[in-house]
């Protein structure tokens, strides 16, 4: 192996996603960065994602498989992967996320700079209704950051503290992904990253675009998800402080209905709800009109979150 050019294992988890792997495969493999490997991990899907990854194996010796008959979680998958990887470099490409044909030579360059690495993120599909639902609808804050940029604990929030490319040695060292989180494993993994002392790097060509809720049903999901990844956070103060945050959006919207009594001042203080609620995404968004549009997804998303934190 050159020193200039370290083994990159890339490593993609996958449950019934026989639509989708192929592209994240394929994306891959456009990657003219020759020292790669990729591992997905099946885990247990009951689709043909299994015989699509044998297919592509059949073509290319630089494909693995890891199969496990019963589904566990991607963090669970992410761990499993990792085991079996040989390269200095690990990447963690979701089934439905693809990356650009220089992603992995651009990630390669900054091999001894940093040891994790944070690249730039982009809806794959964006229509109205993909942004409208997920609130996603403005420019990402990375695109004015600088090439090369190092991050620690303290200044990573202005990149995203959140990554998915590490080295093989920061990864065994933090003793990789919580398995008992859920939803937000990425989150606390960047923070074991950081507190033991490693930084981090914007690497700005390294591009993965990944998919944006499309239908309701996708939009009630990710609402039933974010309940249950906090109601599953192990650390009390934690869990609670973002309980907090969903319950205090729900104070804050449902407050108008504390003035039934007076219909006037009820409906002023609705319309000044609404208008904070806007003008808050149009500061975070830069897009007034969609904005406008996200507005009523943003209360329907917190009763849906509230609802679901109090079912389970």
């Amino acid at each position: 192996m050159k020193k200039n050019n370290p083994k990159i294992s890339v490593v993609i988890p996958a449950h019934n996603e026989e639509e989708l792997i192929g592209r994240a495969i394929d994306s891959v493999l456009a990657n003219k960065y020759s020292n790669k490997e990729i591992i997905v991990v099946n885990d247990g899907s009951t689709d043909k994602t299994p015989e699509i990854v044998k297919s592509y194996m059949e073509l290319n010796n630089s494909i693995k498989l890891i199969n496990f008959e019963e589904g566990h979680s991607a963090a669970f998958a992410r761990n499993k992967g990792t085991e079996k990887v040989k390269g200095d470099i690990i990447i963690f490409l979701d089934a439905d996320t693809i990356i650009n044909d220089i992603f992995l030579e651009e990630i390669a360059k900054f091999k001894d700079v940093a040891q994790g690495f944070i690249t730039l993120n982009f809806p794959l599909r964006t229509t109205w209704v993909n942004k409208i639902l997920s609130g996603m609808v403005g420019p990402s804050i990375k695109r004015n950051l600088d090439d090369g940029t190092v991050y620690d604990g303290e200044s990573s929030s202005e990149a995203g503290d959140m990554f998915f490319a590490i080295t093989k040695k920061a990864f065994d060292d933090i003793k990789g992904y919580g398995e008992d989180k859920f939803y937000f494993e990425d989150d606390y993994f960047a923070r074991k990253f950081y507190k033991k002392g490693y930084k981090s790097v914007f690497v700005k060509n390294a591009e993965q675009y990944f998919e944006l809720p499309s239908t309701l049903t996708e939009f009630f999901r990710q609402c039933k998800w974010i309940a249950k990844g906090t109601n599953t956070i192990n650390e009390y103060q934690d869990r609670m402080r973002k309980k907090t945050i969903w319950f205090s959006k729900l104070v804050f919207i449902l407050s108008p209905l504390l003035l039934m009594f007076n219909p006037t001042l009820m409906l002023y203080w609705f319309l000044t709800t609404l208008l904070v609620t806007y003008l808050s995404l149009v500061k975070r968004n830069k897009k007034p009109f969609l904005s406008l549009l996200v507005v009523p997804f943003v209360y329907l998303k917190t009763l849906l979150v509230v609802y679901n934190l109090l079912k389970n």
